[in-house]
């Protein structure tokens, strides 16, 4: 019995797909699907624990990126708001970094295999040959280091020009 959406978009997604979009890594990645096929409705991600929006980056999954970076950048604000004391205890952020990496980690397959999923139906649309199909499978998956340099590189230059200010 299928129980949803991504099983059963999952289910009539042929493997040779997924494996052109995912690129480096498609072995762990088709794993993954089949559990899911296989009615599995959660599998952890440690690299997406570890790294949180740096993997999401590098997985080119940029609306998932941006999305997470608000809900953060809110949550953050919302605790400057409703509980000022507890940002300054070191306790506190350890343990909300820890939730929210673990959240990250929890759903970060789900997030991926739906954001495969999407690009997938988007390419299969065109109409393409077999070939150009694959081809553009590729080109529009895969990983990229671009996003992860570029934040971490935006990451350093505020913290130099924070430490210039002041």
């Amino acid at each position: 019995m299928i129980t949803n959406r991504l099983q059963a978009d999952l289910r009539a997604t042929h493997d040779d797909l997924l494996r052109a979009f995912v690129g480096p890594g498609a072995a762990y990645y088709l794993d993954v699907a089949q559990d899911f096929r296989d009615g599995v409705r959660y599998r952890y991600h440690i690299p997406a624990f570890f790294l949180g929006v740096l993997w999401m980056l590098y997985r080119k999954m940029y609306a998932v990126f941006v999305i997470t970076a608000l809900v953060l950048t809110l949550e953050q604000q919302l605790e400057t708001w409703v509980f000022p004391r507890l940002e300054k205890v070191p306790a506190w952020n350890v343990l909300l970094n820890l939730i929210t990496a673990s959240v990250i980690g929890f759903l970060a397959n789900r997030w991926y295999l739906h954001h495969a999923l999407d690009k997938i139906a988007e390419v299969q649309a065109m109409n393409l040959s077999d070939e150009q199909t694959l081809a553009e499978l590729r080109r529009r998956g895969g990983t990229s280091w671009l996003g992860p340099v570029v934040l971490l590189g935006f990451i350093v230059l505020a913290l130099l020009a924070g430490a210039m200010a002041g």
